[in-house]
C-alpha cells in the first residue's frame, strides 16, 4: 500500500496546487491543509476497496480518495478552531488557523468541503448514475445526519457527566464511522460494484471506523504522535476510556475489527489489501 499512498499524494497535491493556485493567504491555507501528512487512512481505505471489487482497479478510485482527504481535511481545520477543540497541533504541525488566522481557516475550510463535491461530480467516475451515486454518498456522510451530526453530539456531552457507552457509540458512529464508511462505499461505486457489494463495504467501513476511533482514544491517552497528548481528557470529552477500560476497549476493537472482516468474506483474495489495512489499524501506535 505504500506504492498507493505515493501514488495518492502526488494526485492529491496535483489536484491542490491546480484549485489552489492564487497567492494570498486563502489558498496558502487551502494547500497547507491539504499538506498535512496523515495516514491518509480513508484514502486508502477507498481505494483498496475498489481493488477488493475488481483486481487492478484501485486506481479508479483516485479521485473518490482525493474528495475523501478534502472533505476528512476540511473537517479536521474546523475541528482545530478556539471555537470548537480549540487545537495549535494537528498531524504534528501548527493547526491551520495558528498560522493563518481564524476566519481564514474557517474560509479554507469551507473551500475544501465545498470544492471536493464539484470534484466529485466532474471526476469521480465514467458514468453518470455512479458519480450521482458517489456525492450523494459523501454527502449524507459528511453532512447533518453524518459526520457533522457528531461532531455536534461531541460537543454536546463535553463536560458532562450521567452518559453511557451508547452515547459514545452514536457520537463516534456518527463522527468518524460515517467517513470512514463512505470511504469504503466510494471505492466500491468508483470499481462498478453490484449494491450487495458495496453494502457490504458500508458496513465493514462502519465497524472499522468505530474500532478506529476506540484505538485513537487509546493512543490519545498515551503518547499519541501527531496531536496534541491527552487534549481530549483535557477538555472533558467523552472517550471510550470513560465508559470502560483499556482492556476493554482494546476488545471491543478486535471485535468490530473481526464482524468488519466477516463482510469481506464474499470478496476472497481481492480483498487482500482492505484486510491488511484493517489489521494495520487495529495494531497501530500512532
Amino acid at each position: 500500500m505504500e506504492a498507493w499512498r505515493q501514488v495518492f499524494e502526488v494526485e492529491l497535491q496535483r489536484v491542490s496546487a491546480s484549485l489552489y493556485a492564487e497567492t494570498g493567504d486563502f489558498h496558502a491555507a487551502c494547500r497547507y491543509a491539504l499538506g498535512g501528512q496523515g495516514k491518509r487512512t480513508r484514502p486508502l481505505l477507498a481505494l483498496a476497496a475498489a481493488e477488493a471489487c475488481g483486481v487492478d482497479l484501485w486506481r479508479l478510485a483516485l479521485p473518490a480518495a482525493v474528495a475523501v482527504e478534502m472533505v476528512h481535511t476540511y473537517s479536521l481545520v474546523h475541528d482545530d478552531l478556539p471555537c470548537m477543540d480549540d487545537d495549535a497541533l494537528r498531524r504534528g504541525r501548527p493547526t491551520t488557523h495558528t498560522i493563518y488566522g481564524d476566519a481564514v481557516a474557517l474560509l479554507a475550510g469551507d473551500a475544501l468541503l465545498t470544492d471536493a463535491f464539484s470534484f466529485l461530480a466532474e471526476r469521480g467516475a465514467s458514468a453518470s448514475d455512479q458519480r450521482v451515486g458517489m456525492v450523494a454518498a459523501l454527502a449524507r456522510a459528511a453532512g447533518g445526519s453524518g459526520m457533522v451530526y457528531g461532531q455536534s453530539l461531541d460537543m454536546s456531552w463535553t463536560g458532562r457527566s450521567g452518559y453511557a457507552a451508547d452515547d459514545l457509540d452514536a457520537i463516534h458512529r456518527n463522527k468518524t464511522g460515517q467517513l470512514v464508511a463512505a470511504s469504503c462505499l466510494l471505492g466500491a461505486w468508483a470499481a462498478g460494484a453490484s449494491a450487495e457489494q458495496r453494502g457490504r463495504m458500508q458496513s465493514f467501513g462502519a465497524n472499522i471506523g468505530l474500532a478506529f476511533q476506540i484505538i485513537d482514544d487509546l493512543l490519545d491517552d498515551t503518547q499519541r504522535i501527531g496531536k496534541t497528548p491527552g487534549k481530549d481528557k483535557e477538555a472533558g470529552k467523552l472517550t471510550y476510556l470513560s465508559v470502560m477500560t483499556a482492556e476493554q476497549a482494546r476488545v471491543r476493537a478486535q471485535t468490530l475489527t473481526a464482524e468488519a472482516m466477516h463482510s469481506l468474506e464474499s470478496f476472497g483474495p481481492s480483498a487482500a489489501a482492505l484486510r491488511e489495512l484493517a489489521s494495520q489499524l487495529l495494531e497501530r501506535t500512532f
